[in-house]
C-alpha cells in the first residue's frame, strides 16, 4: 500500500515536470519563430496570440503544447487529490485541475475562436490567482506546505494578475489593447507573458518540493522499518 502512495506521488511529480517543460518548449518555439520575423518586437506579443492561426507561424506547435501541457497537468491533479493530504492539498489539485482544463481548451479554442477564448482566458488567469492567493496564504499558516520559491513565485504571479485584471475591459472580456508607438514596450503583453511564465516555474517548484517529500518520507519510513525487523 505504502509503495502504491509512493508510486501516486511520482506520477504527480513527473507529470507537473512534464506539463511545465512541454508548455515552455511550445511558448518557446512558437515566440522564437516571431522573433526571426519580426525582431524585438516579438518579446512584446501577446503569449495567446502565438497560437493565432493567421498570423502565427507556428500556431499548431503552440496550440498543441498547451493541449498537451493541460492535459499532464490534469492527470497530475487528479494524483495529487487522490493522495487525499489535507485540506490545502485538495484545494491545490482543485485550482490546478481548473488551470490544466483552461490550458487545454485554449489549445483547442485559440484566439481565432475570439469569444470563447476570451472566456477560456479568463478563467485561466482567475484560477492562477486563486492558486498563488493560496499558496501565499498557506506560506503564514503552514509553512511546510508552501516552499520559499513558490511562495516568491505566487508573490509575483499574483501581481501580475492583479495588474493584467487592471486592464480588463468587462464588456468586452478582454485587456485593453496596448496603446504605444512599435519601438516601446506593451507592458500589458509584459505581464500577461510573466503571469504565464510564473506559472510554469511555479509547477516546477511544487515537483521539486513534492519530490523532496517523498524523498524525507522514505527516509523516515526505512529506519522504522528496520526497527521493526529487528
Amino acid at each position: 500500500m505504502k509503495s502504491q502512495h509512493f508510486d501516486l506521488h511520482r506520477l504527480v511529480v513527473i507529470m507537473t515536470l512534464l506539463s511545465a517543460l512541454v508548455g515552455e518548449v511550445g511558448i518557446c518555439i512558437a515566440l522564437g519563430a516571431e522573433y526571426l520575423e519580426n525582431g524585438i518586437q516579438a518579446l512584446y506579443t501577446r503569449v495567446d496570440m502565438l497560437g493565432d492561426y493567421v498570423n502565427s507561424e507556428l500556431a499548431i506547435v503552440f496550440n498543441i503544447s498547451m493541449l498537451a501541457a493541460g492535459s499532464c497537468m490534469l492527470l497530475a491533479m487528479y494524483g495529487l487529490f487522490l493522495l487525499k493530504q489535507g485540506a490545502y492539498s485538495s484545494i491545490v489539485a482543485c485550482l490546478g485541475f481548473l488551470v490544466g482544463f483552461s490550458t487545454v481548451l485554449m489549445g483547442v479554442f485559440p484566439i481565432n475562436y475570439t469569444v470563447l477564448h476570451k472566456f477560456i482566458s479568463l478563467a485561466f488567469l482567475l484560477s492562477t490567482m486563486c492558486l498563488y492567493g493560496l499558496c501565499i496564504i498557506a506560506k503564514f499558516n503552514h509553512q511546510s506546505l508552501c516552499a520559499l520559491p513558490m511562495f516568491i513565485l505566487s508573490i509575483i504571479g499574483f501581481t501580475a494578475s492583479i495588474i493584467v485584471l487592471s486592464q480588463y475591459d468587462w464588456a468586452t472580456l478582454d485587456v485593453t489593447p496596448c496603446q504605444h508607438v512599435k519601438e516601446q514596450v506593451c507592458w500589458i503583453a509584459v505581464s500577461i507573458g510573466i503571469q504565464v511564465q510564473v506559472i510554469v516555474f511555479w509547477c516546477i517548484s511544487l515537483a521539486l518540493h513534492m519530490n523532496q517529500n517523498i524523498i524525507n518520507q522514505q527516509d523516515y519510513s526505512e529506519p522504522h522499518h528496520d526497527t521493526h525487523r529487528r
